[in-house]
């Protein structure tokens, strides 16, 4: 009976450590403003695929509104585009509306897209068709657009701002794209905004991380202090939130895909990701190990094993912590 209670509560524990570090690592949601519903549309992509407001719902998404002929602040907006795009996370869309109907066809986008390096699948550049839908467009974002024939180096005259949209299809936020500092609010806010739904899995998994970290700690705590069944309790407490963690890894990245990191220190943080991974990939076969040998009572063994196995342990879910730290709540 008290192995059972043992057991019970530090699944509790465990469960509570888990929730509290779920309210720690979640992005606390920016103070923003419901401006408007986005305005309606249907149109084409660079890919010749149609797309809708509504395919939009269910994921946070970024619209400017630029034309492959500007060669003002249009290549600006492009680049800060290009940027978010290597930064955010995969619970963001991005779309790029064309103010040129006339001209910028989705096999002109097309090559405006490659020339853009614009190699995700979530970055779409928009036909809007004809100038009454682009207008339309631009009016229901609440921006500014007009042609200006005159000026044949800017035939067309436009606003420099991003629109940020959340999952329910609401503007919350406009940003000024030529404007570095407002960018990186930008992708702060847009950030906080994807946190839902199956893109808020990343901070479930940081918890689920920080409480296996806690319990490896007090498990081995007890074994110092030769309190055997606690210690067997806490690490089975443990095993059970990697396991959590490692179902729901797998599932995010089954149906959301990676997170590119382009911050400051790329270099150092691959080496904790390619470290992290590798060692990941090792933890269930020394686990596995460990636990046989104490089930058959081979303790030289195990206690041998252990000592390899726990610190490698600490080290994958500390890492997991500190991955999810750089890759989403990161404020340069």
């Amino acid at each position: 009976m008290r192995r059972i209670l043992l057991g019970g509560g530090v699944l509790a524990l465990g469960a509570g450590l888990a929730f509290g570090f779920w309210g720690l690592f979640r992005p606390p949601q920016p103070e923003l403003l419901e401006v408007r519903p986005a305005p309606a549309f249907s149109m084409t992509d660079h890919e010749a695929k149609p797309i809708a407001s509504g395919d939009m719902l269910g994921r946070a998404w970024i619209a400017d509104f630029v034309f492959t002929r500007c060669t003002s602040i249009c290549p600006v907006l492009t680049s800060a585009f290009s940027r978010l795009d290597g930064e955010l996370p995969p619970g963001v869309q991005l779309v790029s509306f064309s103010l040129d109907p006339a001209h910028d066809t989705p096999e002109v986008l097309k090559r405006y897209a490659e020339s853009s390096a614009a190699g995700s699948k979530r970055w779409r550049f928009v036909a809007t068709g004809t100038t009454a839908a682009r207008d339309a467009l631009v009016a229901g974002f609440l921006l500014d657009a007009r042609d200006t024939p005159e000026d044949a180096a800017n035939p067309i005259v436009h606003s420099s701002r991003l629109a940020l949209v959340d999952a329910g299809g609401v503007i919350r936020g406009y940003y000024d794209g030529t404007d570095p500092e407002a960018v990186k609010k930008l992708r702060r806010d847009a950030t906080a905004l994807s946190m839902t739904g199956l893109y808020g899995l990343p901070a479930v998994n940081a918890s689920l991380n920080a409480a296996s970290l806690v319990l490896l700690l007090a498990a081995y705590g007890f074994v110092k202090a030769k309190r055997y069944e606690e210690h067997v309790a806490f690490v089975l407490g443990a095993l059970v939130c990697s396991s959590f963690f490692l179902g729901c890894y797998l599932y995010y990245h089954a149906h959301a895909g990676a997170t590119r990191y382009g911050g400051p220190g790329r270099v150092a943080y691959l080496g904790m990701l390619t470290s992290h991974t590798v060692l990941a990939a090792l933890v269930p076969i020394l686990i596995a190990v460990v636990i046989v040998n104490a089930i058959k009572r081979k303790w030289d063994i195990h206690r041998k094993w252990a000592r390899f196995t726990l610190p490698v342990w600490l080290y994958v879910s500390g890492t997991g912590v500190l991955i999810y730290c750089v890759l989403f709540r990161r404020t340069a």
